[in-house]
């Protein structure tokens, strides 16, 4: 069990703001060992007072606790699927969902395939003119699997009684032909970029979601090089080294264009801020 006196010593450098969070978290039972040490590791203490100027710089006072919290998720959030390495026996989340993700664009061809095939074979049904089942009609089809939907829509226009289930099938197959495939689905994650998985991963996501934070609540945040490589070795790797973190330090500026090369708000992507 935790001891109350010894967690208020260690976290008696944090800003106010981000202390509060600390306790609710802890409380909450959401840190691990992990995660706890962001805030306890007194190797962060010059990062925590680096945080504290920001939040003490926002133009904007009434953000500021909201961005308390959302910094604290731009570092914890990213490790439920960067950070690891990983080995073939033990794939990483970040390797698993990359596996996933291709895996399911094949799948998706080859639905829109037989999607197809099976729209070209009911237009030849229809041709016939033959006897066929009333789920020729799409509201043969639905209507069975939503009991009641006439009680609930009333009367159905016309149009939509007499759709046919080729076109309906049609449109399955556009929607899967026009869904993203894995490398687009993931080019606006800087974590997403590359096949392999490293700490570099995280920091490229953490990297983004500031960037993020500081568009929407602007202020002076600088983290100097020497704090980065601390946050690495508390949070990701205890081995990486000053110089690899360094050679990432420099590669961002690039990738941030890349990533994010407009200053509109609202054409960022935020979807999948929760998630990675």
């Amino acid at each position: 069990m935790d001891d109350p006196q010894s967690n208020q010593k260690a976290v008696s450098f944090l800003p106010t703001l981000i202390e509060l969070n600390y306790w609710r978290m802890l409380n909450g039972g959401m840190l691990d060992e992990k995660r706890k040490a962001f805030f306890v590791d007194s190797r962060l203490e010059k990062f925590w007072k680096s945080v504290d100027k920001y939040l003490g710089s926002i133009k904007c006072p009434e953000l500021a606790p909201g961005a308390a919290q959302y910094l604290i998720n731009c570092f914890l959030t990213p490790l439920w699927v960067y950070g690891e390495t990983g080995t073939r026996e033990r794939p990483t989340v970040k390797a698993e969902r990359l596996d996933r993700q291709r895996k399911a664009d094949k799948l998706r061809k080859s639905a829109a395939d037989h999607a197809r095939q099976l729209s070209a074979i009911l237009q030849q049904l229809e041709e016939l003119e033959s006897d066929n089942p009333e789920t020729m009609l799409f509201m043969g089809v639905v209507e069975p699997l939503i009991g009641g939907i006439r009680n609930y829509w009333g009367e159905l226009p016309v149009d939509v009684e007499l759709m046919r289930t080729h076109r309906a099938i049609d449109f399955l197959e556009e929607s899967f032909r026009d869904y993203p495939d894995t490398d687009e689905l993931f080019s606006d994650l800087p974590g997403m970029c590359s096949n392999k998985a490293s700490w570099r991963d995280w920091f490229r996501q953490v990297n983004y979601h500031l960037l993020n934070l500081l568009r929407n609540c602007p202020g002076e945040l600088n983290i100097r090089e020497t704090d980065w490589v601390k946050l690495v070795n508390v949070l990701v790797n205890e081995t990486t080294s000053r110089s690899s973190v360094s050679d990432e330090l420099k590669k961002w500026p690039v990738l941030r264009k890349q990533f994010q090369a407009t200053d509109d708000l609202e054409k960022l992507p935020r979807q999948r801020y929760i998630l990675f």
